[in-house]
């Protein structure tokens, strides 16, 4: 940013206190009156470019935090949701690979995972560090799958997620522990959400929210925004379109905010609760959110994202439900290597 000339000072003459005569000039001695000084224009030199972009370095480790919370609303009721959830993962990440054209690999293994349920009336909690229940539902026994095992992923240089390695071998462990009747529908489940959960969508909720990376660093200050659309496919097809907003900016934290609507769809699932398919329709929606990015990593410290959609179930006889799904994904990353993340565990040590 560049700084307007600064007029730095004039000098000025002032006559004599006295004077013999009006006509007469003051006394300077034998030489003329000196010119007035005129101080030279400086340029005042420009602040350093400012840049928000992942700076991993091959062989680092850091574990990461991901929470979903789910409430689901049906009818117009405004007191108790019909149904909640809680998905809590700690997975580690480790830098496998920086390449000089902006690409980073990345691998993820999931250590810890944690899901509550409750619904109609009913509960039902999985810690995959407890002795698990001899049944498990399938979806969750996908979790119990997944613990332990992990695979890699290639980000662009638009922080996006561009190329997987060792998905598919991945997806077979998540069903090891699932019914055999039920392994082939959840596979086709899972190759269908690798823009989703299953693929370590920390992402696209923290990562993704930076500005595009032109030629390995992107050039920011305060009040830059810029757009992004993204596609959740699982449930069902759900289209958001949002706008990024650089608050914060000094030498430790970056802050972003998310603000950015749901746009109507339609689509049919398959549901195993109800007989024959349902037709789910996405009548609108909003999201907003807060993620405060590590300057010296460029991973997220703390990320929290809002979704509020509103939707319209029509079951096989005709008979029509409407819900309202908050969710709330949260994102917390520890490097090692911040200065950030050391300043906030020597305080509350001190605590």
């Amino acid at each position: 940013m560049r700084i307007g000339l600064a007029l730095i000072g004039i000098g000025s003459l002032t006559l004599a206190a006295s004077m013999v005569g009006c006509d007469k000039l003051p006394f300077f001695g034998a030489e003329s009156a000196p010119p007035p000084t005129v101080a030279i224009p400086t340029e005042a030199p420009a602040p350093p470019e400012q840049r928000l972009e992942l700076n991993l370095r091959k062989g680092d480790r850091f574990p990461l935090l991901k929470t979903v919370k789910q409430n689901l609303i049906q009818g117009h009721s405004t007191v108790e949701p019909s149904a909640t959830s809680e998905l809590r993962v700690v997975m580690a990440i480790t830098v496998e690979d920086v390449v000089e054209d902006g690409r980073i690999l990345l691998g993820v293994k999931y250590d810890r995972i944690q899901y509550t349920q409750k619904m109609g009336g009913h509960a039902f909690s999985y810690d995959s560090d407890e002795p698990a229940p001899s049944r498990l539902p399938p979806e969750v026994a996908v979790y119990a799958g997944m613990t332990g095992t992990g695979f890699q992923f290639w980000i662009g240089p638009d922080n996006q997620i561009i190329e997987t390695v060792g998905y598919e071998e991945f997806a077979t462990k998540c069903v090891s522990q699932v019914a055999e009747s039920a392994r082939e529908k959840l596979l086709t489940r899972l190759a269908q959400t690798t823009g989703d959960e299953f693929i370590a969508n920390f992402v696209d909720d923290s990562i993704g929210l930076m500005p595009y990376r032109k030629h390995l660093g992107a050039t920011v200050e305060i009040g830059d925004k810029w757009r992004r659309e993204r596609r959740l496919v699982r449930p069902v097809r759900i289209f958001l379109a949002e706008e990024n907003e650089l608050t914060r900016l000094d030498d430790r934290i970056a802050e972003i905010t998310v603000a950015g609507q749901v746009s109507p769809s339609k689509s049919y699932v398959a549901n195993d609760d109800m007989r024959g398919d349902v037709s789910v329709e996405i009548r609108g929606g909003r999201s907003y959110g807060l993620c405060r990015i590590d300057r010296e990593t460029g991973l997220p410290l703390e990320s929290e994202l809002h979704r509020h959609i509103r939707m319209r179930i029509t079951v096989a006889d005709g008979r029509q439900i409407d819900q309202v799904k908050e969710i709330v994904t949260s994102v917390r990353a520890f490097p090692a290597q911040s200065a950030a993340v050391r300043v906030r565990l020597d305080e509350a040590e001190r605590r």
